[in-house]
Formats: structure tokens, C-alpha cells, sequence
């Protein structure tokens, strides 16, 4: 009810952490630009580095895409966290349901980041 929504009218809109190595890693469901506009695949260099502004993120991994992804560009990594509920194939229901997701594990080399899926 009203008191969930309150709550998450609360949260901020992303989370940054600095990495063992000096980087820097951001979290949020949608843009450093808009936080309601997600970073998604489709997008071309040009309209991801106008969604990512002047941010200084190393890596960025942006919510809302719907899949899940890695994107190397000048700068930056950009991360789509994927999706559960609306993943591509669970739309056509032709095929078992997938969970689209991105293991990011920290370590002193850097980030290891892999896109994953399984079936449900």
C-alpha cells in the first residue's frame, strides 16, 4: 500500500561502490542521465553516451534493459542487469521461462563480469 510506496519514493536513485582496484561501480534501474530511462541493447554508442552524461563510473550496469548484457566503450562498461518476469522468451511462452542475469564478482584484478541465463 501506500507505506511501500513511500518507502521506495525514498531510495536513492542509484548505488555507487569504489573497488578494491580504484574503480568505481554504479548501480540503478535506469540512466546517470534519467533514472527512468534504462541503458538498453539496442540503443547505438551515440545514445548510450548521451544517456551516460558527464558520469564517471568505470563500470555502469543500468536495470531496466530487460536482458542482460555487456558493452565495452570509451571509458566505461555498460552492464544490463537483465530481466526475470520479462525476458524475451517468457514472452512467447513457446519456450520454458528464462531468468536473464549478470554475475559481477570483485577482485583485486578488476571485475569480472558474465552474462548468465537459466531456465524455469
Amino acid at each position: 500500500g501506500e507505506l511501500i510506496r513511500a518507502r521506495l519514493r525514498r531510495l536513492p536513485d542509484g548505488y555507487r561502490v569504489e573497488l578494491s582496484n580504484g574503480a568505481e561501480l554504479a548501480v540503478m534501474y535506469g540512466s546517470p542521465r534519467d533514472p527512468m530511462t534504462p541503458i538498453t541493447l539496442d540503443l547505438d554508442d551515440d545514445e548510450v553516451e548521451s544517456l551516460l552524461g558527464d558520469d564517471t563510473a568505470d563500470v555502469l550496469v543500468s536495470g531496466g534493459a530487460g536482458v542482460s548484457f555487456v558493452r565495452p566503450l570509451e571509458g566505461v562498461t555498460v552492464v544490463g542487469a537483465g530481466s526475470v518476469g520479462d525476458a524475451p522468451e517468457n514472452k512467447t511462452r513457446t519456450r520454458d521461462r528464462a531468468a536473464h542475469f549478470v554475475l559481477v564478482s570483485p577482485g583485486d584484478a578488476g571485475l569480472r563480469i558474465e552474462p548468465r541465463w537459466v531456465t524455469y
